[in-house]
Formats: structure tokens, sequence, C-alpha cells
């Protein structure tokens, strides 16, 4: 499956939203930390006990549009990637 959906904002923004543990609880969960390198670990938490984590292992900082951060989730089957 892919999905496409286009804001208007800053890529910086967006980025920023991706390697930040606090960006991600103002937006999507409870807890984050956030090791934002290649091969660096996120873990997500919700306060409904569910959690996931992955891997990253790309990104790209200054990407003028398009996918500039790829991550593994580590309990996807067949190691399926985000990219964002």
């Amino acid at each position: 499956m892919k999905f496409k959906h286009q804001v208007n904002i800053p890529v910086s923004e967006v980025y920023d939203a991706f390697v930040h543990a606090s960006a991600y609880c103002e937006w999507l969960c409870s807890a984050a930390q956030v090791d934002a390198v290649r091969g660096g670990r996120v873990y997500l938490w919700w306060e409904s006990g569910y959690h996931t984590n992955g891997e990253f292992i790309e990104l790209l900082q200054n990407a003028e549009e398009g996918e500039f951060l790829t991550a593994i989730p580590e309990n996807a089957e067949d190691r399926e990637r985000i990219e964002i």
C-alpha cells in the first residue's frame, strides 16, 4: 500500500516532526524515544498500552521535497518500509 498526502508547510518542519521525540508527543503518541541517525532506533508508546518501534535506515534532512526519511518497524512482517 502506498499513501500520499500533501501538506502546506515547509519540509524542514515535517522533518523535525519525525526526528524529535518531543515533536512525536505533540501530534502522535504519549511518549517517544528517538535516535534520528542512520541505524538509530525509534520507540513510540500510547497510554492505551500500544507501542511500536523501528530503525531509521535513511534520513535526508535537506531534501527539497518527497521522501526524506525511511524507517523500518521492528515488528513489521518482511521488514516493510515506511517512507515519509
